[in-house]
């Protein structure tokens, strides 16, 4: 009880802080654009991916194309961290990738805006600017810029009330269509690698696999070791024929094999190292459990039946939901604080069945 209050009393602060911050950065840097008006066809577009969110660059995977598609002579950068980099260089589309730290000192952003040169359109899909936002687009001085914050002044393409309870997919699709660009069928690009596509052959079953991930970014999203245990045994429970590879992030690798330990049905990439590896995993699977998290994008991107678990949060879900016909979501009952662990247990092996006899065996085709 001490440790939420705490935790809840810090939450506040850090708010309050953040809100002093954004005042100052609006009075100090926020300045209107000298050009009005849209661009029939910008040339030079750069994207800020900053935030370094895998899951979140798999959605938005498929602008850049979309948009050399309709002018092929087009500029698109995106200025990211060191650590998302890689992805980047290869989404098609992508011309040029700029790095940035996660915590860059203003010196620093003065120096990167003064190396980017000329920017049309400047694209940074954020619900409030920062101060380092505000300063950063001050010194860039681009002749665009699009955000869904709709309160700053340097602001022209005002996305927010405009797309207000869409998905982010659809967003982005409204800046384009504002732009002159009419999307079609939007599919995620989800690059592929495939080092150690032989170990993994060899220790694949020859019969349908749930790949399952039971860890999520932060702790309202992470699973414990006693609810990852219940989930297991729920999934073995309603789906006996399958088998379960459980996937993990470097630093869960003990935890996996302790889960799979005794369990003949459920088993582990011992290799597993990267995103990468991940993705290759999906792609053996004939379906995806997964809290809410990069991997649910990967599975959508990969066109896998997916069964979500998600926190009932209202703006991450309207942002973010998983777009597949074969998805089928649970939420936790907790809202106060978010917490993935209070799943509804009781029900839950036989609304794994039914997704999968309803949306894995007899599939029904998807598209966005």
């Amino acid at each position: 009880m001490l440790t939420r209050f705490l935790r809840n009393g810090l939450r506040c602060i850090r708010k309050r802080r953040d809100r002093v911050r954004r005042r100052l950065g609006l009075a100090l840097f926020d300045r209107p654009l000298r050009q009005r008006g849209h661009p029939e066809v910008p040339e030079t577009w750069l994207f800020i991916r900053w935030d370094g969110k895998l899951g979140d660059a798999f959605v938005t995977s498929w602008i850049y194309a979309e948009i050399k598609r309709h002018h092929p002579k087009a500029r698109v950068e995106v200025l990211t961290t060191p650590e998302a980099a890689w992805l980047f260089r290869q989404t098609p589309g992508v011309d040029r990738v700029h790095l940035c730290g996660r915590r860059p000192s203003y010196a620093a952003l003065a120096a990167l805006a003064r190396s980017l040169g000329r920017v049309e359109v400047l694209v940074h899909f954020v619900r409030e600017f920062k101060m380092r936002d505000l300063f950063f687009i001050e010194r860039l001085g681009p002749a665009h810029v699009a955000s869904l914050d709709d309160c700053p002044r340097c602001v022209d393409l005002k996305m927010g009330a405009r797309t207000a309870h869409r998905h982010m997919v659809d967003k982005y699709a409204d800046l384009l269509h504002l732009l002159g660009i009419e999307v079609g069928r939007i599919h995620y690009s989800i690059p592929s690698s495939e080092p150690q596509a032989k170990a993994l052959d060899r220790i694949w079953p020859s019969g349908p696999v749930i790949a399952l991930n039971p860890w999520g970014a932060g702790r309202a999203r992470r699973m414990t070791d006693e609810s990852l245990s219940r989930l297991l045994e729920a999934v073995h429970a309603g789906i006996p024929q399958a088998r379960i590879c459980l996937l993990f992030a470097p630093d869960r690798t003990a935890e996996a094999l302790a889960q799979c330990k005794g369990r003949p049905w459920a088993f582990c990439f011992r290799q597993s190292r990267h995103i990468l590896d991940v993705a290759s995993q999906i792609r053996r699977s004939r379906a995806v459990i997964s809290v809410d998290t990069s991997t649910v994008h990967l599975a959508v991107g990969l066109d896998k039946p997916l069964f979500g678990l998600y926190n009932p949060d209202p703006v991450t879900w309207t942002d973010w939901a998983p777009r597949h016909a074969q998805a089928e979501v649970v939420f936790s009952l907790e809202p106060h604080p978010y917490d993935i662990n209070s799943l509804p247990w009781d029900t839950l092996p036989a609304l794994l069945q039914g997704w999968w006899a309803h949306k894995v065996l007899r599939p029904e085709g998807w598209a966005c």
